[in-house]
């Protein structure tokens, strides 16, 4: 017996919705309401981040956003700068999920690129890894804990 059927889930089932999830992410951050990306993540959640000159600008300290009421201040703020979200013209294209189920917590590294200008010439802005960490809720897997690099 696998260790995601020993914890009541189906390695393979778990691991395609854990890649969904990380797929909405992108969706609803580029397209959704922020009420849908919100809803991808624990009450709990940790989001941390070095800073981009077009994603993040700022000093090159680490961001670190707590808990959704953070997240949904900094997100909010960004939309309504227009750097992402609807309208923004900017797209996040998600690949090379890797996902390592463990019990009722997984881990996922997904490779991310971050396009600007989607109205006219599309730029090739940034392009990063996300290191997560899910967990599994009565909802089902929700994203705890989101690390993204930039390379």
């Amino acid at each position: 017996m696998d260790d995601a059927a020993a914890h009541g889930g189906d390695s393979a089932a778990d691991e395609l919705e854990i890649m969904g999830v990380i797929s909405r992410m992108a969706h609803y951050g580029d397209q959704g309401a922020l009420e849908d990306l919100l809803s991808l993540f624990t009450d709990d959640a940790v989001l941390e981040a070095g800073t981009h000159p077009v994603m993040q600008p700022g000093p090159p300290s680490a961001i670190r956003r707590a808990g959704r009421a953070q997240i949904e201040a900094s997100d909010r703020a960004r939309r309504d700068a227009g750097t992402i979200g609807p309208g923004s013209n900017t797209m996040h294209s998600v690949s090379t999920v890797f996902v390592v189920l463990e019990g009722a917590t997984a881990t996922a590294h997904a490779t991310w690129q971050f396009f600007t200008g989607l109205d006219n010439v599309p730029v090739l802005a940034a392009v990063g890894r996300y290191e997560l960490t899910l967990r599994r809720t009565p909802e089902g897997w929700k994203i705890q804990r989101r690390l993204t690099k930039f390379v």
